[in-house]
């Protein structure tokens, strides 16, 4: 039985035809595992970014506590002598640990120094921070007494960490807030951790 030229002709279409649809097979196929490979390279990096981000302010978390502590411990060693606040406890004749051991020592053994220590306790500070004189040191400048070891911390930023700012929030108690932040960047974004830190320098409790 000898085939016709149409039926040669029809079998020629159909594997024309299978070939066409393999190629359009592997060219949708590659399509769809680029998009894929992007997609996954894409939530990869996503993931990593992530990862380093909370790496990085679990880290400025700790740096920002360990300058609160810092903080905490002028807090506790300021004191009163020579007629002004000071953080330099040695001009005092005082150790810090007599002063965390005995709290009587923040009262000056000197009498002058007590009743000038009660006056400055009792000055009204109307111009702001810097013009009370238990926290200045002496110095309305801010520079001196807590004032100025804040501003020293703030100048150095230690472990990059920065004090946005610090203000009195409470005259009575001579409470100061102090705000607290650090940048983690990572690829060019970059996230800032913020904290608040509240304290009042021991000596200030001691106000009569």
């Amino acid at each position: 039985m000898m085939r016709t030229p149409d039926f040669a002709n029809k079998v020629l279409s159909r594997r024309c035809n299978t070939q066409a649809f393999a190629l359009i097979d592997s060219v949708l196929a590659s399509i769809l595992l680029v998009i894929m490979t992007v997609s996954l390279q894409s939530l990869f990096e996503i993931s990593r970014k992530g990862i380093l981000f909370s790496n990085g302010l679990d880290q400025a978390d700790r740096d920002i506590h360990t300058v609160m502590n810092s903080i905490r411990q002028l807090g506790m060693t300021y004191h009163y002598c020579g007629n002004a606040g000071t953080s330099n406890t040695t001009a005092c004749n005082q150790s810090t640990n007599s002063l965390l051991t005995n709290p009587q020592a923040y009262y000056s053994p000197i009498s002058s120094d007590l009743n000038n220590f009660k006056n400055d306790c009792n000055h009204d500070a109307k111009q702001g921070i810097n013009t009370d004189r238990i926290l200045n040191g002496g110095n309305a400048s801010g520079n001196s007494g807590v004032l100025g070891a804040l501003k020293n911390i703030q100048d150095t930023r230690p472990l990059n960490v920065n004090i946005t700012s610090y203000t009195q929030d409470n005259k009575e108690n001579r409470r100061i807030k102090v705000v607290l932040s650090k940048s983690v960047t990572v690829n060019d974004v970059t996230r800032t951790l913020t904290r608040q830190y509240y304290f009042s320098p021991m000596l200030a409790l001691w106000c009569p």
